[in-house]
């Protein structure tokens, strides 16, 4: 079932289920639950429910779905856990670039390997390093020949090819038999060429507003031109339709993968923080360097590798924990957090208050319930168990449901 009662998606999709422990807020994970109960069932093996598990037969769903969603990627694992291999990580790329229509959002508690991986395998790390550079990405964008560097683009490193004129496009003409130029390396204008591209057509031309600055050959394409037309999608790339999170249930989860994800780049980067367990300021994440603003990007030493995204987070999303052993979550943790966001103009999502109420918050929530089933509850700390259909989602007798501009 794709349909999913998380607020912030519309759709599940688990190419990959399964998952380890790794910090306090993995303590009672509700998909470790969930897995138990689909034990032998829906691919869920029946010796070990929650080990790491692959499912390649789904990698095409989100392409059989029509209708544009905000779709929640391994929402029963972490697509970046150290079992699953990158290969298997770029055929989820793949399927997530393919079905443009659909947001995809992929949470982790493992930046370090997701930045790893962006790193290693995706086109994104050649670009961007001035504020000012374009981002091109998909089929029949215009790529600045200065920004193309061809041995590293092209994968082809290690094999010495495409090594000529120190990296660049090479500017000898390819040889029509051969495909390479008179150096003996590979040309891009080869249709072997892993990211294939050619000098634009006039119409391109026109259509980036560089109509009459190149002279067109008889077939129609510009000649010595600075710009190179982009035929197929370059291996990983960082898509506008990707949005990367991380987890940070407590401030020293914050500091820890905050830093790591503000390194990535991503058309929209988020935090979950939930379950939250405790006071977290997003204006002061200390890193062995520096204290960085998550928020408004001041005081960063961290760059991220493509210019087109800011170096901070465009959303943040809270919520309490559920389940039977959930832990409370005090009102005023959530408070900082929504005053922190409006301040910065970060949009603010609150997800739910879990399974506990705090006094404070009982005349709005509790307004159509019987006030003595609460205040008879009421712990030591000013906490009560009612439940999270309950405790529902407001904060202060307001919803908070913000998203960051859509991109799609």
């Amino acid at each position: 079932m794709a349909d999913t009662k998380i607020q912030w998606a519309t759709k599940v999709w688990n190419p990959v289920t399964g998952c380890t422990k790794v910090s306090e807020g993995c303590r009672n994970c509700y998909a470790e639950r969930m897995a138990n109960r689909l034990r032998g069932r829906c691919g869920y093996p029946a010796d070990d429910p929650f080990q790491v598990t692959l499912h390649p037969e789904k990698l095409n769903e989100p392409l059989k779905w029509r209708k544009p969603s905000r779709i929640f990627v391994c929402s029963m694992g972490d697509l970046f856990h150290p079992d699953i291999p990158d290969e298997y990580i770029s055929k989820v790329w793949d399927a997530m670039w393919a079905a443009q229509q659909h947001i995809f959002l992929i949470l982790t508690k493992r930046p370090e390997r997701m930045l790893a991986f962006i790193r290693e395998n995706a086109y994104a790390k050649h670009f961007g390093w001035e504020d000012n550079e374009r981002v091109p990405f998909k089929p029949g964008d215009l790529i600045h020949i200065d920004d193309l560097w061809m041995r590293d683009m092209c994968g082809w490193t290690a094999s010495g090819k495409c090594d000529c004129n120190g990296g660049y496009i090479c500017d000898y003409p390819a040889d029509e038999h051969s495909g390479q130029c008179e150096h003996g390396n590979r040309f891009c204008l080869s249709r072997e060429c892993p990211i294939a591209c050619d000098n634009p057509p006039k119409e391109v031309l026109k259509e980036n507003d560089l109509e009459g600055q190149y002279e067109i050959d008889k077939e129609g394409y510009s000649i010595d031109c600075e710009w190179m037309q982009l035929h197929t999608r370059p291996k990983d790339a960082y898509a506008d339709n990707v949005w990367l999170g991380v987890t940070a249930e407590n401030q020293e989860m914050a500091d820890l993968r905050i830093p790591i994800l503000l390194q990535i780049p991503a058309a929209v980067r988020f935090v979950s923080v939930e379950p939250l367990l405790g006071p977290v300021d997003l204006r002061h994440i200390q890193t062995s360097e520096v204290e960085i603003d998550s928020l408004t990007g001041d005081h960063g030493v961290v760059r991220p590798l493509a210019g087109r995204s800011d170096n901070k987070l465009s959303w943040v999303i809270v919520g309490g924990e559920s389940g039977p052993n959930a832990r409370p979550m005090h009102p005023d943790w959530v408070r900082s957090l929504r005053d922190q966001c409006q301040a910065a103009g970060v949009p603010f999502f609150f997800k739910q208050n879990g399974e506990w109420v705090h006094e404070s918050q009982a005349p709005d929530i509790l307004a159509n319930y019987n006030p003595e089933f609460f205040f008879d509850r009421v712990s030591s700390k000013g906490f009560a168990r009612v439940g999270k259909k309950i405790a529902r989602d407001l904060l202060d007798g307001k919803q908070y449901h913000e998203f960051p501009e859509a991109t799609k």
